[in-house]
């Protein structure tokens, strides 16, 4: 009888479903965009939605840039559920192109909406603003 090596196994090596090859690879692999007026307020943050979607705009808008050569996907993941998300969904649908959306497979929804799905580039939504996080209490308990 053959069996197959328990899933945790593969999970815990923590390897992505397919490696890019050097020539496949983004560079710079991380960029983080500072917005200097985000403010949350109840669970979305309007100024970082607009500046995200403005972000992408001027990405896709430039064919010498790597996203539009590469016909790169894209992933936004709101990390503070669906408010956001459905914001950022609007803005998009508002300020893309059918073809840019369908291109580029451009996909808006929170973590659990990404689970076992890969796209060439996620942008994050922070949501939180500095007046806005709430003070840690307590022990953070990190095994």
């Amino acid at each position: 009888m053959l069996t197959a090596p328990p899933v945790s196994a593969t999970l815990l090596l923590g390897r992505p479903r397919r490696l890019p090859a050097q020539s496949e690879r983004l560079s710079p692999a991380l960029v983080d965009i500072f917005v200097p007026r985000g403010k949350k307020t109840g669970k979305v943050n309007q100024i970082e939605a607009e500046a995200l979607v403005k972000y992408l705009q001027d990405e896709l808008a430039d064919s010498s840039k790597e996203l539009v050569k590469r016909k790169a996907s894209i992933g936004v993941i709101s990390l503070l559920g669906t408010e956001q998300t459905r914001l950022i969904r609007k803005l998009l649908l508002a300020a893309m192109t059918d073809a840019q959306l369908a291109t580029h497979a451009i996909v808006v929804d929170d973590p659990s909406g990404f689970q076992g799905d890969e796209k060439d580039v996620v942008l994050l939504s922070m949501v939180a603003s500095p007046s806005a996080a709430p003070t840690q209490v307590g022990r953070m308990c990190v095994i």
